[in-house]
């Protein structure tokens, strides 16, 4: 580590009672911060609250201090400037609540919450953002790709988004493909919760996670032995966070997977990719992973060469059940490119791949809004 970094982390680490080295100190989880803010009295002290969005199944309360919730926003501004935003400038926000009328004033916000995604909702955000002459898109990149869809299907041009940042889920190639066509802007991935803020972000599009450096250090380690995996491999994502006054942060386990691409002074310096959590792992039948970036060709290359642009989840059911989702299209989907799609999906899943293809006019998303291009729903996960 850089010497200033590890004096820092050495006085955050005796702030807190604790005399070990960073490494040495045991993974937290969301159980050890609920109890933590019990210890501390931290909601007592607390200016204002973030809440997580329940993704995998448990919402979490985070009271954060004055100090703390400036630090989070002055890093959010820094970030949004990344795409040409400023302060002032209307934007689209894609979230799964509404805002109070007044804040969003201020802000010159507009909000679309994620409910239904039909041809009709489509249709009116779409019409929304020329109409408002919205300048950015903040948000899902699963919505943003179904709105591009739209917008590309029915020759809608994009005539004044300068910039797009995906936000709460993995962004994947056929994505931002997509995205591209609708709205030729600068396309930028952040990886961030709500425990911790702003964890890593893209400066280009397409390019690699630069992790946050105010404050925020970042391990990507191998769960079974827990150190650090090397440049190009995956492993779960710890994060501390020196900026947590009210209860300490201190190796917390994100429950996602990343793959490293670079470290520099003794630190991780880059993500790869942010592959997701532990539900969205995809498993071959004989037990070993697989993937999904492996998986996703199979699916919308056949589709797409045949002149199709659909959303899709890519589930597993059952040890050697496979579902594919494929949300239903303007046109018929021909038989013979869901074989192709099947066929394809059983030669990287290997012998005894079982996949059943279904035309839904619905993919579900879960409680936190997030829609997985991969999803896990068996036990194996």
């Amino acid at each position: 580590m850089i010497p200033f970094v590890e004096h820092d982390i050495k006085l955050y680490l005796e702030k807190w009672g604790i005399n070990e080295c960073l490494e040495n100190c045991p993974i937290m989880t969301k159980s050890d911060i609920i109890n933590h803010r019990k210890k501390y009295r931290s909601d007592e002290r607390a200016k204002v609250f973030a809440f997580t969005g329940g993704s995998s199944g448990e919402s979490l309360k985070v009271p954060l201090s004055k100090n703390r919730s400036i630090i989070r926003k002055a890093s959010l501004s820094y970030y949004n400037q990344l795409v040409g935003y400023q302060i002032g400038d209307r934007y689209l926000f894609i979230r799964t609540k509404n805002r109070p009328w007044l804040l969003r004033k201020i802000r010159n916000e507009y909000v679309f919450v994620v409910k239904s995604m039909n041809s009709n909702t489509l249709g009116q955000v779409s019409r929304y953002i020329q109409y408002k002459q919205l300048k950015y898109i903040i948000g899902f990149p699963s919505v943003i790709y179904e709105i591009a869809q739209y917008m590309n299907q029915h020759s809608i041009n994009n005539n004044y988004v300068d910039g797009i940042i995906c936000t709460s889920e993995p962004v994947y190639h056929n994505q931002i493909t997509e995205i591209k066509t609708a709205f030729n802007c600068k396309i930028l991935d952040r990886y961030s919760n709500e425990e911790v803020g702003i964890i890593a972000h893209q400066r280009e599009t397409d390019g690699d996670l630069i992790v946050d450096r105010f404050g925020v250090i970042v391990e990507v380690v191998d769960p079974n032995t827990l150190l650090p995996v090397k440049e190009g491999e995956e492993g779960k994502v710890l994060v501390t966070d020196l900026n947590a006054d009210l209860f300490p942060i201190i190796r917390y386990d994100t429950d996602d997977i990343a793959m490293v691409s670079k470290y520099k002074d003794g630190q991780l310096y880059s993500l790869k990719k942010v592959i997701g959590r532990n539900f969205e792992k995809i498993y071959k039948p004989d037990g070993s992973r697989i993937y999904t970036l492996s998986l996703g060709p199979s699916i919308y290359f056949p589709l797409s060469k045949a002149g199709y642009s659909c959303t899709f989840q890519f589930a597993q059911t059952n040890i050697d059940e496979y579902e594919l989702r494929i949300k239903q299209s303007v046109q018929k989907i021909p038989n013979k490119i869901i074989i192709e799609i099947n066929n394809s999906l059983k030669k990287e899943l290997g012998e005894g791949a079982k996949i059943n293809t279904v035309i839904v006019e619905e993919i579900p998303r879960r409680r936190s809004g997030k829609q997985p291009m991969y999803l896990n729903e068996t036990s194996h996960k």
